[in-house]
């Protein structure tokens, strides 16, 4: 990528700009699959529920 020191040190800040971006883009893209999910019949207690409170705390358990 870069031949010698010299470039790198000259680079560096747009070297770790591109890094820093292209994380917080793979961040944003699997929240962006997450956030997408859809449940279908989920069993709570033996009960099938649709219930947005059960959904986060299932979702919140580590």
């Amino acid at each position: 990528m870069y031949g010698n020191i010299t470039d790198l040190k000259a680079n560096l800040h747009s070297v770790v700009s591109c890094t820093v971006k292209d994380i917080l883009d793979e961040r944003h893209e699997e929240s962006a699959r997450v956030n997408n999910l859809i449940f279908f019949n989920l069993k709570d207690n033996g009960n099938i529920s649709t219930d947005k409170d059960t959904l986060k705390s299932i979702l919140d358990e580590d």
